[in-house]
């Protein structure tokens, strides 16, 4: 078990609730399957955008008045996300894992992101209708709750903002987490038959 991850947990229990496992994701593994998609689409993004402000650049030199200033940067929010569909989310990502602390207890399991402020969601393990494994060939995964749709795999990248009200539990997952198989073992043990 992770010390700290342990220690910010134990903030949140409830009485006579107690700690079974608590961990942070595993650094690294920032790829998903959702990158597929989403490297070409931002590479396009990327390319498009540069080529824009450079012809717009061209074009500059002969509009007349702050045509030729204003035209060229419009073009640089698109850069700006190009760049971010790139790079940005990778970095995010890492950031994201970095501040982000698991716990299973007897009744819950909590999900605490600690960065200038602690912000913890809890769910109880009996509400979960579904529960599922993703074990890669090390034995390291993720465990994801709850009914998910589609666009679950773009949540973790920073542009997905789902309405919560439509997606019950969308986004609960213990992600990227040492010895999957064991903490899968530990949550299904808790869960009514």
């Amino acid at each position: 078990m992770n010390s700290y991850a342990e220690d910010l947990a134990r903030e949140e229990l409830l009485p006579e609730e107690r700690i079974l496992w608590a961990a942070q994701p595993l650094p690294g593994r920032l790829f998903s399957p959702a990158d597929l998609f989403m490297i070409p689409f931002g590479l396009f993004w990327l390319g498009f955008s540069i080529f824009w402000m450079v012809m717009a650049s061209a074009g500059a030199r002969t509009a007349p008045g702050s045509m030729g200033i204003i035209f060229p940067l419009f073009g640089l929010p698109f850069v700006l996300i190009g760049l971010y569909l790139v790079f940005g989310r990778f970095i995010y990502a890492h950031y994201r894992r970095k501040n982000t602390y698991y716990a299973v207890t007897d009744k819950r399991i909590i999900i605490m992101t600690k960065r200038v402020n602690k912000t913890v969601r809890s769910e109880k393990i009996s509400s979960f209708t579904t529960m599922d494994k993703y074990v890669r060939r090390d034995g390291t995964g993720t465990i994801t709750f709850g009914m998910l749709p589609y666009p679950m795999e773009y949540s973790t990248s920073g542009m997905y903002y789902g309405r919560r009200s439509y997606y019950r539990n969308t986004g609960f997952a213990l992600e990227n987490i040492a010895d999957v198989d064991h903490v899968y073992r530990i949550i299904s043990e808790l869960r009514p038959a």
